[in-house]
């Protein structure tokens, strides 16, 4: 199931239906199919009680790599002419203005790493 997390909530949902019909044809168990296909089980069984009840499913956050280098490279005064806003879990947002310092930006950006 790799690269789920990058996959739209609307992609998820399709992607499930797809598999969940699979399995279904298969007449193969739910741990048999998911061997076969590559995916976790657990998923597989959470997406058909999901389904199955019509709720939507919650959202997926989106999640983005950033390299420290790139975002100093952007913030560099040639070619940061407007502000950047970094939202972080949905709850945190970061105005970054070009008088930022690029070092304090570098310190925000690799402190998830260490934690």
């Amino acid at each position: 199931m790799k690269g789920n997390q990058q996959r739209s909530n609307e992609a998820n949902v399709a992607y499930w239906r797809a598999h969940i019909a699979a399995w279904r044809k298969s007449g193969f168990s739910q741990t048999c199919y998911s061997r076969e296909h590559g995916i976790s089980q657990s998923s597989l069984s959470y997406w058909i009680q999901r389904l199955k009840t019509g709720l939507p499913p919650a959202k997926l956050p989106i999640i983005f790599e950033i390299s420290p280098a790139a975002v100093v490279q952007a913030l560099r005064p040639e070619h940061a002419p407007a502000p950047l806003t970094l939202t972080i879990a949905g709850r945190y947002q970061l105005d970054i203005r070009d008088d930022f310092r690029a070092q304090a930006l570098e310190k925000v950006v690799r402190t998830p790493e260490r934690l």
